[in-house]
């Protein structure tokens, strides 16, 4: 791909030289220096969680917006009423949602579908209304490392990631003819799509892996490890046939329900719900600043950490220090009989987390209690055949956790790609006039 034949300054040193007939413009001189250019959400103050509503209008937060598309399939929604009384947040066609804080620069431009959604306080709304600039060519300009180098530059010495309204009014925008503003929209979707097929088709082959690594620890610790060992009826309608040789007693027999409450200051490690990735126990997002609602729980090493809430989110931990967790998680202690990893993987199991979610009561928070949990009649062999069944698990793992790795990697290369080869193109580094 070349450069464009000629350049001048643009006298902004993160941006460079733009071609010689490209305009800039701050974002607030495009829009006519109106104040409303950019509208963040409404405030924590006007819109809580509790306002949500089975049916009603759509309220974007930042997870609904990605790869330049708003997604519905996990929308809250707000009444009609509630709406109306914030109707400044109300969507246009054309208007640009923006996530303000976190994943900054999550970007999409809204449709005749979303026209009259609104926006959460994670979100600004950018509403351009100037004929030389074409939405969809803006839509690009937004999601292109202008926005992060910018926010980087003003948020100097910030410790935390956000971006306000005054800082996005002044961000600079590279403004090509209007016809040739279509061309490099044409290009990038043709090229961002490719791109987004490749991607997609490596989530899909993660999402195999991840689905084969439950089979096998499902299939592990209800069937064993032998193929051809005789079978038995189990007595348990979510089980079936278990092996012949096992031995059936109730989980609340094989372990112990801790609920021991903190009073430590300074515990070795905090855990709420959202420090625990589903299906694989890894922590995540760990902060020595974590708060949660409520007393906290005592776990000790060797404890496994079982959601109680929305169980159908498989989110376990196999305790390997001290610490404290939320109500939320229930803290289960083996017996002598048991050893924790193969108590983790029990209660980890697809079968065993199916059937704990069919047990769940309340609407819009689904819990199981340890009442029904812990009355599950469960198979459980001999120490030395669980340490076999954990060793052959851990070793299967192993495997797919180092492909996943890669896959990954593969994937982050591709978005960095993506993000790059925006960038070039809506800053004029390179010249597609000719490329479509």
């Amino acid at each position: 791909m070349r450069a464009y034949h000629k350049y001048k300054p643009s006298n902004i040193e993160w941006i460079g030289e733009i071609p010689e007939h490209w305009d800039l413009y701050r974002l607030k001189h495009l829009a006519g220096n109106d104040i409303n250019v950019v509208q963040t959400g409404p405030f924590g103050a006007q819109l809580h969680a509790s306002d949500y509503v089975n049916e009603g209008i759509p309220l974007i937060l930042i997870r609904n917006v990605n790869n330049l598309m708003i997604d519905d399939s996990d929308i809250p929604k707000i009444s009609k009423e509630k709406a109306e009384s914030l109707s400044m947040y109300r969507l246009q066609v054309g208007d640009i949602v923006f996530s303000r804080v976190g994943s900054i620069g999550r970007i999409a431009s809204v449709t005749e579908r979303e026209k009259g959604w609104l926006i959460s306080g994670q979100m600004l709304r950018i509403r351009i209304k100037n004929p030389s600039l074409y939405n969809h060519f803006a839509v690009y300009i937004f999601s292109s490392n202008l926005i992060s180098e910018f926010v980087q530059f003003k948020s100097v010495g910030s410790t935390r990631d956000s971006i306000n309204t005054e800082i996005l009014r002044n961000i600079p925008i590279t403004i090509p003819p209007f016809s040739e503003q279509h061309t490099i929209a044409r290009y990038l979707d043709d090229r961002t799509q490719k791109i987004d097929t490749l991607i997609e088709k490596e989530q899909k082959l993660i999402e195999l892996l991840k689905e084969e690594r439950t089979a096998i620890i499902n299939q592990a610790v209800t069937k064993g490890l032998n193929p051809d060992m005789p079978m038995k009826d189990s007595g348990i309608e979510w089980l079936e046939k278990v092996p012949k040789h096992l031995e059936v007693k109730r989980l609340k027999y094989l372990i112990t329900l801790v609920n021991e409450k903190s009073n430590s200051e300074s515990p070795e490690i905090k855990i709420a719900l959202e420090n625990i990735e589903s299906y694989t126990g890894k922590l995540i997002n760990l902060d020595s600043q974590t708060t949660f609602e409520g007393e906290a729980k005592i776990f000790i090493k060797g404890d496994v950490l079982f959601n109680k809430l929305r169980p159908y989110l498989a989110k376990v931990y196999n305790a390997n220090t001290n610490g404290v967790c939320v109500s939320e998680l229930l803290v289960l202690r083996p017996s002598k009989s048991m050893i924790s990893d193969f108590v983790y993987y029990r209660v980890l199991s697809e079968d065993f987390i199916n059937e704990v979610n069919s047990s769940t009561y309340g609407a819009k928070m689904p819990r199981a209690s340890w009442d029904f949990i812990g009355n599950l009649l469960i198979p459980f062999p001999s120490i030395e055949e669980q340490q076999e069944i954990v060793k052959f698990i851990e070793s299967e793992s192993v495997k797919t956790d180092y492909t996943i790795s890669r896959i990954e990697k593969e994937i982050a290369l591709l978005q960095e790609y993506r993000t790059a080869l925006i960038s070039e193109v809506v800053t004029g580094k390179i010249d597609v006039r000719e490329a479509i």
